[in-house]
């Protein structure tokens, strides 16, 4: 019922058992046919427990375990930075909030019309852009003079 974990003092040994094991656990939990309530309960004392000892094994002071600390930290941060950018890029596209929540009540169909439409807006866009340099400006360049 619960996750596994051992109330008197543990060697070093079963510490990396008991390790082992919680992170089997945490990996599977969400094929076990229980209860979310049970689930949750579970899954938030095998990381407890996996938070709690994976500091007290990896403590030494060798600079492999410091620069793969390091490591762990920077590929963080990046990937965090990867996420809030593409985040940005997805507020930037026009529309794209608008179309998401019409997906979300009206589905996916809907939504590609929309997309559909804004690609089509892009196109007659780039097309007046284009019409207007190469055929008005010249017109009205040579014409005034």
């Amino acid at each position: 019922d619960t996750a596994v974990s051992i109330e008197e003092e543990e060697t070093p040994e079963e510490v990396k058992e008991n390790m082992r094991l919680n992170k089997q656990i945490i990996e599977t939990i969400k094929l076990q046919p229980w209860r979310m309530k049970k689930k949750y309960k579970i899954l938030r004392k095998a990381k407890t427990y996996v938070r709690k000892h994976e500091g007290e094994l990896a403590q030494s002071k060798r600079s492999k375990d410091v620069l793969a600390k390091y490591t762990l930290l920077w590929s963080r941060g990046w990937n965090r930075f990867k996420r809030e950018v593409a985040n940005f890029m997805v507020m930037l596209t026009p529309w794209e909030m608008r179309i998401k929540r019409i997906e979300s009540h009206f589905g996916s169909v809907v939504a590609s019309y929309f997309t559909f439409l804004r690609w089509v807006f892009w196109i007659n866009c780039f097309i007046s852009a284009f019409v207007c340099c190469f055929l008005m400006v010249p017109e009205v360049k040579y014409n005034s003079t």
